[in-house]
């Protein structure tokens, strides 16, 4: 038995509330994947846009200086 076979099975059994809650998160499962052109899963880059993060170049600039600030410039041989 596939794995869809079962799937439709098993929703077939379910009360008609539980299957409109089956079909809600199917939906919203496939709202959520876009494969890209490949067919690969899409980079990480923006994994995190919906929390709204904005780092500006400034920013990690200043994370630089501050985490090198301690770093010794000179090294004495």
């Amino acid at each position: 038995m596939s794995l869809q076979t079962d799937l439709i099975e098993k929703v077939k059994q379910l009360p008609e509330d539980k299957q409109l809650l089956v079909k809600s998160l199917v939906d919203e499962l496939a709202r959520k994947v876009e494969p890209t052109a490949q067919g690969a899963p899409a980079a990480w880059f923006g994994s995190l846009e919906q929390l709204g993060i904005t780092i500006s170049e400034e920013d990690i600039a200043d994370a630089r200086r501050e985490m090198w600030g301690n770093f010794p410039q000179e090294v004495d041989l």
